[in-house]
């Protein structure tokens, strides 16, 4: 048997057509649903280009999104389930937020806080920061009782009783003498009255 080139080549040419036009038809096809918002910040404290968003996904799978200038973001392709969202913003702090995408509605978003599960956010969502970012420890003003109680001060504290108070607690020489009279003269009487034993 002889294979005849002539019904071969068409055969693979329309297969190839054909799996190109399914694999057109497996990217066209979306994935996920897209969830829409705007985040609000201050024009004072930062701009679009510092704000970002990252949707963490139950895969450990991360999904970036940038805003635009007015605040307006879409984070599409997001998969069916729970994921947390983080907005990363220079100068602000907002919310942990976690969204329960739900298949049977549509893509129908539920949106919460992370750390708390009765506070809705409304669909498309709106996110306020919470708090103005403190980078810096502020300075805590001089205190001396601090300083006395670092281990340094605590040097300085033992040195100094030990230059002026430990020489006060030492006994003259000529001091010790006198005392030692003193008490030599009035232990001197008991002695000597004490009775002797004849033998």
């Amino acid at each position: 048997m002889r294979w005849s080139g002539t019904g071969f080549l068409p055969a693979l040419v329309a297969l190839l057509v054909r799996s190109a036009a399914l694999s057109d038809a497996m990217t066209s096809r979306p994935k996920g649903f897209t969830i829409q918002g705007r985040v609000i910040w201050p024009d004072d404290i930062t701009s679009a280009a510092k704000v970002k968003l990252i949707l963490s996904t139950d895969g450990m799978l991360e999904k970036y999104a940038w805003p635009q200038p007015d605040g307006k973001f879409a984070i599409h392709n997001v998969p069916a389930g729970s994921h947390i969202l983080d907005i990363a913003a220079v100068g602000l702090t907002y919310p942990q937020l976690r969204l329960d995408v739900s298949a049977q509605g549509g893509g129908r978003v539920l949106a919460t806080l992370a750390d708390n599960d009765l506070q809705r956010l409304p669909d498309p969502l709106i996110i306020r920061p919470v708090a103005v970012a403190e980078y810096f420890e502020r300075q805590v003003p001089f205190n001396l009782i601090g300083l006395l109680k670092t281990p340094y001060g605590l040097m300085i504290i033992f040195g100094l009783l030990a230059v002026f108070v430990l020489p006060q607690l030492k006994v003259d020489p000529e001091e010790y003498q006198e005392m030692m009279r003193q008490n030599a003269g009035t232990s001197a009487p008991a002695v000597t009255a004490s009775p002797q034993r004849r033998r």
